[in-house]
């Protein structure tokens, strides 16, 4: 270790519990985080501060407005360009010492092995089930641990998954949920601190895991309403694997982690740019007026998704943004493109954009 770094992570060595020999693992060691938002952000930074040696990040999406309240890593000025070359902007001008490696795309089935595979242990910032569960399948397959996070509205969830005779995710929840309805931000709401608080204790765990540390066995409930703390026993790991039997290639693992809330004007930026193919009004025919743009019904996407046929990245809009939200994990389970969905009425504005593109 040379000595620019011993000083710049000198306090932290001044821990018995990491030491010297604990910031040598710390530089060996290489983490992968999945998504750049509100757990992401902070859990890249607590990473990275901790002498992390090699940090990788997967996220697809770009920087939007509505994220800057409690995603720390991006500014106004960042809007529109894409989170992990943001992020990696950011660390890098703090700490010269972590190398970062960006992967500018949503994990999937082709992808997760090959991008797992050369890292320690992965830690799960995302937002919905889909990617969930192909993190813990890749991990099963490939003996690696992860550390979970999720929140929801003042709560959230930490928990250690696939450690040598521990716990997957699959001992806890087996089968994927058949409602995803309030499971996320968008929908749900939440608080810059709450995301905050739960990165940090999966940046923690993380940590300890690497050096050697006792790490949680439990999963982790927080209710930071009442800031009651409780741990829930996890099961006892299961011997069924039978989820592997055909690789990683469930239908359900693009159910959500191709979509996106935007504003009017994140989309007016995106079409500007050209990142927009096609756009969709899902509100019922009678709704609409005879010069709409294209109109499909979410009782007909809802009834026959697989007769949509996408021209690219498409925005998905209505009157408030709850029926293109719900068209939009539907019609995201068989592509590969990028789902939007629009979080409010569409503006005269933009609407004009889109007819006068070019």
């Amino acid at each position: 270790m040379t000595n620019n770094r011993e000083s710049y992570f000198q306090r932290q060595s001044l821990l018995p519990e990491i030491g010297l020999d604990g910031l040598t693992k710390l530089e060996a060691a290489s983490v992968l985080v999945v998504g750049a938002g509100g757990l992401g952000s902070p859990v890249i930074e607590q990473l990275s501060s901790a002498g992390i040696g090699r940090v990788g990040i997967v996220d697809g999406d770009t920087v939007q407005y509505s994220n800057l309240h409690r995603q720390s890593l991006y500014t106004e000025s960042e809007i529109g360009e894409l989170k992990v070359l943001c992020a990696s902007r950011r660390i890098l001008a703090r700490n010269p010492h972590v190398r970062i490696e960006v992967y500018p795309q949503m994990l999937h089935q082709e992808n997760a092995i090959k991008m797992i595979e050369s890292y320690d242990i992965v830690v799960d910032c995302s937002d919905n089930y889909s990617t969930r569960y192909l993190i813990n399948d890749a991990c099963v397959k490939l003996n690696k641990p992860f550390v979970y996070g999720a929140i929801y509205r003042l709560q959230g969830q930490v928990a250690l998954f696939n450690i040598p005779g521990g716990a997957t995710y699959r001992c806890l929840t087996p089968e994927f949920p058949d409602s995803l309805a309030g499971t996320d931000c968008v929908n749900s709401g939440v608080i810059s601190l709450v995301p905050s608080i739960i990165a940090n204790l999966q940046a923690l765990e993380t940590v300890k895991w690497i050096v050697g540390l006792p790490v949680i066995e439990d999963l982790l409930l927080v209710d930071l309403r009442s800031f009651d703390i409780q741990k829930l026993k996890l099961p006892a790991r299961s011997t069924d694997y039978t989820f592997l039997d055909h690789g990683l290639n469930h239908p359900y693992y693009r159910r959500d982690c191709s979509t996106t809330a935007i504003s009017n004007q994140e989309a007016m930026k995106l079409v500007k740019e050209g990142k927009i193919q096609q756009m969709i009004d899902v509100r019922e025919r009678e709704e609409v007026d005879s010069d709409t743009i294209d109109n499909i019904p979410l009782s007909e996407i809802s009834s026959n998704p697989s007769s949509v046929k996408l021209e690219g990245n498409t925005l998905l809009f209505c009157i408030s943004g709850v029926r293109s939200k719900e068209a939009s994990s539907i019609l995201s389970r068989n592509t590969n493109a990028m789902i939007y969905s629009l979080d409010e009425a569409m503006t005269n504005e933009l609407k004009e954009l889109w007819k006068n593109r070019k």
